[in-house]
């Protein structure tokens, strides 16, 4: 388990010194950037190491500069505007995943018949007479 977690730390501190996942995946030894892209993934649900931490505020100083780049757009009355939105949204999209801002996607819900339903309070009335 500790080999897996050093795995992942090492793809976070190499997506922070700005290489891409394609880049990354040889080198922490990932079949293709699929594979580095999860365990960067799986590493910012840990949430608790200070790297992690440093990963999100590079990245949510770079989406500022990627804002500071348009934002004269934004203004009224500029031809711009419209584009300057669409990459305003999309920045905001970014920040949102990164801090885990959206609300989780509903699961799917499986209805269970009747027959399941008896079947699973006998087990449990057998288990707890």
């Amino acid at each position: 388990m500790l080999a897996v977690y050093e795995k992942y730390r090492k793809v976070i501190e190499l997506r922070a010194a700005g290489f891409h996942f394609y880049e990354i995946a040889p080198i922490v030894g990932y079949a293709d950037a699929t594979g580095a892209y999860r365990a960067a993934q799986a590493y910012l649900k840990l949430d608790a190491h200070e790297s992690t931490r440093e990963y999100k505020a590079l990245n949510l100083s770079r989406l500022n500069e990627t804002r500071k780049a348009y934002w004269n757009d934004l203004q009224p009355k500029n031809e711009d505007r419209y584009r300057a939105v669409n990459a305003e949204l999309r920045v905001q999209e970014r920040e949102s995943a990164l801090l885990g801002l959206d609300a989780p996607k509903p699961a799917a819900v499986v209805q269970a018949t009747n027959i399941q339903i008896v079947v699973r309070y006998e087990r449990a009335a057998e288990k707890h007479p």
